[in-house]
């Protein structure tokens, strides 16, 4: 791949520039692929396109995307190295000129401070609230002065609506963007990813000046001989696989039903902004019940989720064996991606201690459930929701690694139940409360101790002081019946 970029471009750093180019332009091209975008024109022809490599329609805007490399007098793109590269003009003819237009500014050099605005807009409710809170600094103060003033020639509320709603910058740099690509490349379409980056490359060369639309794009990857993952892959599939995992929850219930969990409406609300949720806590607390709680209320609510338990893995060592081992025809991200299109999607891990280095698991597992979250991180519409013992995940590094990529999840933590929860199961159960004692109470609220205690009927009751005296009293009660 790099050595036909070198063959397109001239030398030193007009060769780097045009490679960066590439890649971003290749990147969002897989948007076609995965839905997310309707056509991209490449190079638009005439003065439309000037100042801009390409735009994306979308189906609520035009986006417009310039790509610098970087600024390498200042290592940053100030207000006035845009403006000498006659960025921000461009960006005001695009924003007043069409109001279903969007720009977005990328780069490996950042642009401050007009990214930081632009993210300090995006958390403002109104015009006063960004300058009251968020215009905290001289520089703040004057770059929005200069651009409402100097450069846009619009009024602040102008400004802002425009910084908030239309107005992107993205900072990559040149290594992360070519992984990313690759990432991406090798999640939703087969074969090696140099392979399908280099035909993804020829498409580019070959659909200058003119829309290109999924269909085409589709079309023309299969005549260079590129297909794509999971285009098999069947919705039933998907969904009976999450309906297993919650039939065997329900199996391992305290009394065959849910207890309340506090965090389940928090979680379902985190994953409507966040990209990755991780949910922690002890052995028995109850993760996997708080999991299909949530899978629940987001099946019910239209998303489309896919549910894979680790634990049920042997030795995998890919993600396409993965997604073979719970029946789908392909890996999970690309499974639930090309059911989910463009609507929302939740892939969810539970257990992820299973493949730790305290797990009798080999390697290559770790690595084959590595490869699912990698490229569920290449789909913009997937969410993937995380369970992890607690304990593993502190002293497990390769598994604290695994949750901090591409960004640091959202975490929950599942606490023990309530004393009330706890008592009130025991009395559903049939037992007397007055038999138990304070610290027994306690070891109780764990639900994995509640539902074993739950089993024994309460003319069995036997006693127990401490969580393995619960255990072994259990075990003995289950020998005997």
């Amino acid at each position: 791949m790099t050595t036909s970029k070198v063959a397109l471009h001239g030398g030193g750093a007009s060769k780097v520039s045009g490679i960066y180019e590439d890649h971003w332009t290749m990147y969002v091209l897989i948007d076609l692929l995965i839905g997310q975008a309707e056509s991209i024109t490449l190079e638009p022809p005439g003065t439309a396109g000037v100042g801009f490599e390409f735009f994306v329609d979308r189906p609520d805007t035009r986006e417009w995307h310039q790509v610098k490399y970087q600024n390498s007098k200042s290592g940053k793109w100030t207000l006035p190295a845009l403006d000498s590269e006659h960025v921000l003009d461009n960006f005001r003819a695009k924003l007043a000129g069409d109001e279903r237009s969007t720009c977005v500014f990328v780069s490996a050099h950042a642009a401050h401070p007009l990214g930081k605005l632009c993210d300090h807009a995006a958390e403002s409710a109104s015009l006063a609230y960004f300058v009251t809170h968020f215009l905290s600094s001289q520089e703040l103060t004057d770059a929005f002065n200069d651009l409402q003033h100097k450069h846009w020639r619009v009024t602040g509320q102008d400004a802002w609506a425009w910084l908030r709603n239309r107005v992107r910058t993205r900072t990559l740099d040149a290594w992360t963007l070519e992984e990313r690509l690759s990432e991406r490349a090798g999640a939703f379409l087969d074969g090696d990813p140099k392979d399908a980056i280099a035909s993804l490359l020829r498409i580019v060369r070959g659909s200058l000046y003119r829309p290109l639309d999924r269909e085409e794009l589709i079309r023309r990857l299969a005549e260079d001989g590129t297909t794509l993952r999971g285009a098999g892959a069947s919705a039933d599939e998907v969904r009976a696989t999450t309906e297993r995992f919650r039939v065997g929850v329900d199996n391992s219930l305290v009394n065959s039903s849910f207890l309340p969990r506090d965090e389940i409406p928090h979680i379902v609300r985190s994953l409507g902004s966040s990209r990755s949720v991780l949910v922690t806590g002890g052995k028995g607390s109850g993760k996997s019940a708080v999991l299909a709680g949530v899978a629940g209320i987001l099946v019910r609510s239209g998303a489309e989720v896919l549910t894979v338990d680790v634990t049920r893995l042997v030795r995998e060592t890919s993600s396409a064996e993965v997604g073979r081992a719970f029946g789908l025809a392909a890996p999970p991200a690309a499974a639930l991606a090309a059911v989910a299109r463009n609507r929302q999607g939740v892939l969810v891990i539970d257990s992820l201690d299973s493949v730790g280095v305290n797990r009798d698991k080999p390697v290559e597992l770790f690595r084959a459930v590595s490869e699912v979250l990698r490229e569920a991180a290449a789909y913009p519409n997937l969410a993937v929701l995380v369970s992890c013992r607690t304990e593993d995940l502190d002293t497990d590094t390769r598994l604290r690694g695994l949750v901090a990529e591409p960004d640091p999840a959202a975490r929950f933590d599942v606490g023990l139940l309530s004393r009330g929860q706890a008592t009130g199961a025991l009395v559903t159960a049939g037992h007397d409360l007055s038999k138990f004692g304070d610290v027994q109470i306690a070891i109780l609220r764990v639900p994995g101790n509640l539902r074993i205690l739950t089993k024994v009927p309460p003319a069995e009751l036997f006693d127990f002081g401490t969580e393995q005296e619960l255990i072994d009293g259990y075990l003995d009660w289950a020998v005997r019946t």
